[in-house]
């Protein structure tokens, strides 16, 4: 998830050892899919409104600046939230109550969302984006999706702060935006990428192999993050970066003034260091200054900045250590972390999500200067 601004307050960060232990069930069935895909498995299904208008349930989950949108299982996409230049894909503005059906989107396979702007793989191969125009994502106006020319065969696409990617049948990376080429262009010498994300201004691509290849808006060439066995990534807004490596544990690297990189710390490490007490990991979403994962037995769990109730787990307290979400101890297939506020999908198709409702981003009908630091259903 990217984000143009930083946030003015933070929540006190709290680095003493937290009171719990994590416990995860070896026995689960699933693997993470690509950052965003929604392709995780995980245990029993949790309460929530899941189904959408065509009586479908959610299958993938994406959040980013004052919003979100749902992928349904029909191939529809449902987002909510900001909507001030077309974020939520009608067509319209304004900022409706409850979920509204993006425009002519309806065999979408894979989504991804940052600074207000959404990108959906098609069916077909195809991209096509929507929100902020003028962003260098949705190559002209976006208040209802544009196909993005020059791409085919396109199987993942990861969205940054004013940049895309998109991974392809082929294994290559092709970039456009502000950060890269106005068009689509391939990113030379990276091969075999089974999973990619972006960031604010950074970007990283997983290979075949393991390795964890990341470049910047200064310098476009790939290099190793020294990461051993690396399986999926994901980077945050603010500068922070995790990785699932394939033993189930978590690495995160970059600012950590808020806890964010788990390690119980507040300092900054421009290597990856270990996320703390955390095992069993099915997927990682890292946020603006705070991160979720969740794990094999369905739990889902938050660390870093947390004054507007991001982390879930009913206070306001920042920890740089993995903390419970609130009722999701079971169930959680799939967590997206936004910018104040994140979301979580069960194995039943319900999404619940928690943090900051300023722009009608829980997609609870509350909206205004409200947030909740509890999960609430989100009403699809």
């Amino acid at each position: 998830m990217s984000i143009m601004h930083s946030r003015l307050l933070r929540g006190l960060l709290v680095l003493a050892t937290p009171a719990f232990v994590v416990a995860c069930s070896a026995g689960s069935a699933g693997s993470a899919g690509p950052a965003g895909s929604g392709t995780g498995d995980g245990g029993d299904g949790g309460a929530g409104l899941g189904a959408g208008p065509s009586g479908a349930a959610a299958v993938q989950i994406v959040t980013g600046v004052q919003g979100g949108c749902a992928r349904l299982q029909a191939g529809g996409v449902e987002c909510w939230g900001y909507n001030s230049d077309g974020e939520l894909g009608n067509g319209t503005a304004g900022e409706p109550s409850r979920p509204v059906v993006v425009t002519g989107i309806t065999n979408a396979k894979q989504l991804s969302t940052a600074n207000f702007v959404t990108c959906a793989v098609l069916a077909d191969g195809s991209v096509s984006c929507w929100g902020q125009s003028g962003s260098g994502v949705t190559i002209g106006v976006g208040a209802v999706p544009v196909v993005v020319p020059g791409l085919a065969g396109v199987e993942q696409v990861a969205v940054g702060s004013d940049y895309a990617c998109a991974r392809q049948s082929d294994s290559r990376v092709s970039c456009w935006g502000k950060m890269s080429a106005s068009k689509p262009s391939i990113i030379a010498g990276l091969t075999g990428v089974v999973d990619v994300a972006l960031g604010n201004r950074d970007a990283c691509a997983v290979t075949t192999s393991g390795d964890l290849q990341c470049w910047n808006a200064s310098d476009e060439t790939p290099k190793p993050k020294g990461v051993p066995k690396a399986a999926r990534v994901s980077l945050g807004s603010d500068g922070h970066g995790c990785v699932v490596l394939t033993d189930a544990t978590v690495a995160c690297w970059g600012r950590n003034a808020d806890g964010q990189l788990g390690d119980g710390t507040a300092i900054d490490h421009d290597a990856p260091v270990a996320v703390t007490g955390l095992s069993d990991v099915l997927g990682v979403s890292a946020g603006e200054a705070n991160t979720c994962a969740w794990t094999k037995s369905g739990a889902a769990l938050c660390w870093g900045d947390n004054h507007d109730g991001s982390l879930g787990n009913g206070s306001l307290v920042s920890t740089g250590h993995p903390s419970p979400v609130t009722g999701l101890a079971t169930g959680v297939v799939e967590l997206s972390n936004g910018s104040g506020s994140a979301c979580a999908r069960t194995i039943a198709g319900a999404i619940q999500c928690w943090g900051d409702d300023g722009s009608g981003q829980l997609g609870d009908a509350a909206g205004g200067d409200s947030k909740s630091m509890v999960p609430v259903p989100v009403g699809l």
